[in-house]
């Protein structure tokens, strides 16, 4: 109990040595928030983060997070979505202190679970030894796919999994597999 006052001033500290970058400001995030905001039985948004301690905590551990996520995290520090017409969860941004690290394994290098696509799926991103960042698409822990990270992209088509009108969408159209151009699983 005693520790608890002492708190807030280690939390500005912390804020103050590593503060977040500039916020992501596409459109597609307003798009989400004004969604969000009429629909917030079955959707929510994270406050932003205040630090990003946790960034340089990864990169010490060797999972080093793009700053194009960073920028997501200071707009809000995680989100969840659900498909607007038939409430399944299709998308989320996890909290920062939720990030995991999934293992080395099947060609895949450690990487860092950031988001979720629903029942199973986890998307994690990682940079290669040329230094190029990718999302990496896992079905029930098991690498499947990967492509180039492009977070806007990938918010985009979580708008897209949220509005969807009927299941067969979320199967179809608007599927994973869809979205990493795996043809044949």
């Amino acid at each position: 109990m005693q520790l608890e006052g002492e708190r807030e001033p280690l939390e500005a500290a912390r804020a103050a040595k590593f503060p977040p970058p500039l916020a992501a400001a596409w459109p597609e995030l307003s798009e989400l928030q004004a969604t969000v905001a009429r629909n917030s039985d079955v959707c929510s948004i994270g406050s932003p983060v205040q630090s990003i301690y946790f960034a340089k905590e990864f990169e010490e551990d060797g999972l080093p997070l793009p700053g194009e996520l960073l920028a997501l995290y200071a707009w809000a520090d995680g989100f969840d979505l659900s498909c607007l017409t038939t409430r399944v969860p299709v998308f989320s941004l996890l909290p920062s202190q939720s990030i995991d690290v999934s293992d080395a394994g099947e060609g895949y290098p450690r990487r860092a679970a950031v988001f979720q696509g629903g029942d199973e799926v986890q998307l994690s991103v990682y940079r290669d030894r040329k230094k190029q960042w990718w999302l990496v698409y896992e079905y029930e822990s098991q690498p499947i796919g990967k492509k180039v990270v492009d977070l806007r992209a990938l918010v985009q088509f979580g708008l897209r999994r949220m509005n969807a009108t009927v299941d067969d969408e979320l199967d179809d159209v608007l599927s994973w597999d869809r979205f990493f151009d795996i043809v044949d699983r």
